[in-house]
């Protein structure tokens, strides 16, 4: 840990600090919610109405954090994200779903930032290392990186994901032989990962090895690739989704990593949002194809 906290310390702005007023008045108002769900507004209506109620307040930011995160309304959720963090300001739940929420940020620094805190609050989350290494990948904080995508490995051996951090950091470098090693690697540990099918064969060009490059392309034809990271602790937040389109997101992604009882679920609430839901009919007859295959043996 003593080599990546003093990194942390080096590079990371200092955390964004909790409300120092009431929650109540730093929230903002209820969004436009036009088009959405019956249930998705009365619960967003129930929690404004519980933060008036101090014995409530806490679980009511909480439900208002998760329904807007989930359902698109970032600014909201982060509003909340940070009011929760004046509750309990050691708990690194908070940070981590703050880095999640601005992954597409423009300015990375901010987003390592929330990363680097839940690491330090909690340093056994993993997952957290390989999010921080992707945000100073974005950097351009090469060794920085990869330094955080070393420590992800020490927490999860036979992660594929962070072998790819790893080798798009050579390939920043210019290391192709590097490259190589890593991305093959990932590929052996995950076969299925989209990445690797978009960059290996390009590095092994650069090495001169056509035909690898080759092999490797009409093998990514035909799978079925992932190209989102399976993240245990964002799962619940599809319980709190009501868009039909994120749901169906969702389904596909719980497909391809063969959670098919959670897939069916997610499916299942796409199709009641939106009946005539073309697209969530046509990955309901992949899921049931997918799971008579298995089946089948």
């Amino acid at each position: 840990m003593g080599g990546l906290s003093l990194m942390v310390r080096k590079f990371e702005r200092e955390a964004p600090r909790p409300f120092d007023r009431l929650i109540v008045e730093v929230l903002p108002e209820l969004p436009d919610l036009t088009g959405r769900p019956l249930e998705l507004i009365e619960r967003l209506e129930r929690a404004h109405g519980n933060l008036e109620v101090g014995e409530l307040q806490r679980d009511a930011l909480v439900e208002l954090a998760y329904l807007y995160h989930a359902n698109g309304f970032f600014p909201q959720a982060e509003s909340c994200y940070l009011g929760l963090e004046s509750f309990k300001v050691e708990n690194a739940r908070w940070p981590y779903l703050l880095g999640v929420l601005k992954l597409d940020r423009q300015d990375q620094a901010v987003v390592a930032t929330h990363f680097a805190r839940a690491i330090r609050l909690d340093p056994t989350n993993s997952l957290a290392y390989l999010r921080l290494g992707n945000a100073y990948l974005k950097g351009s904080l090469l060794e920085e990186a990869a330094t955080a995508f070393e420590y992800r490995l020490l927490g999860a051996p036979g992660d594929a994901w962070a072998r790819v951090g790893l080798g798009r950091v050579s390939i920043a470098k210019g290391d192709w032989g590097s490259a190589r090693n890593w991305l093959e690697q990932a590929n052996e540990k995950m076969p299925e990962l989209g990445a690797v099918y978009e960059l290996l064969p390009e590095v092994y060009l650069e090495l001169g090895d056509v035909e690898s490059a080759k092999r490797l392309r009409q093998k990514g034809e035909g799978l079925d690739l992932v190209y989102e990271m399976r993240d245990e602790q964002l799962l619940f937040l599809q319980d709190y989704c009501y868009d039909p389109d994120l749901l169906l997101r969702f389904a596909k992604e719980a497909r391809s990593h063969a959670d098919f009882d959670r897939a069916l679920g997610l499916l299942q609430r796409a199709v009641s949002l939106e009946l005539e839901n073309a697209d969530a009919l046509l990955e309901l007859e992949k899921l049931i194809g997918q799971i008579e295959k298995l089946a089948a043996g």
